[in-house]
């Protein structure tokens, strides 16, 4: 799992929702050099772009099972802080080897995650939420992290109907 090592502010994001890929979230303007892979590989995928700094670059649900989907009917609002907050993640354990392509990614292929979709968020679980004991938040998102500084959760927060619509649609679920 992915372990925090530093917290960041950011200065440019953007969440694509297209009823095609779940959602789609861009921190820069740069591609990723590293890649974390979650899920089983098959039915549910969850793709982590960082930077060789450990800066959260982008973060892409590739594929998950809408019957798997968890629907809360809550809404979670979260207001307007002056900073916004990005975790940075160790990467020490990644492999420099620049000619060998397969080195710029870990898989967790056997990471099962969770997905809640509520009325204006959507939250995918890592780890168990009862061993979350801090969170980095702004009005966007918010990252869950437990004692051991690894990431449990990550919520995309004020969400428009709109968007909503498209993320059910890309689940291919049908409201």
């Amino acid at each position: 799992m992915l372990k925090r090592i530093n917290i960041s502010t950011y200065y440019y994001h953007s969440v694509e929702i297209d009823g095609y890929v779940p959602f789609d979230i861009h921190f820069n303007e740069k591609s990723p050099d590293l890649y974390w892979r979650g899920g089983n590989g098959r039915t549910s995928l969850v793709e982590i772009g960082l930077l060789k700094t450990g800066e959260l670059s982008t973060i892409t649900l590739v594929s998950f099972s809408c019957h798997k989907l968890i629907q809360t009917g809550k809404n979670l609002f979260s207001s307007d802080l002056a900073q916004v907050y990005l975790p940075i993640f160790d990467v020490s354990s990644w492999s420099d080897d620049s000619d060998d392509f397969s080195s710029r990614f870990k898989d967790a292929f056997d990471t099962e995650f969770q997905l809640f979709m509520g009325k204006n968020y959507i939250e995918l679980v890592f780890l168990p939420l009862e061993n979350t004991i801090e969170y980095v938040r702004d009005c966007n998102f918010s990252f869950g992290f437990n004692v051991n500084n690894e990431l449990t959760s990550l919520q995309i927060l004020n969400i428009d109907e709109v968007k909503m619509k498209l993320f059910r649609e890309s689940l291919r679920f049908d409201s």
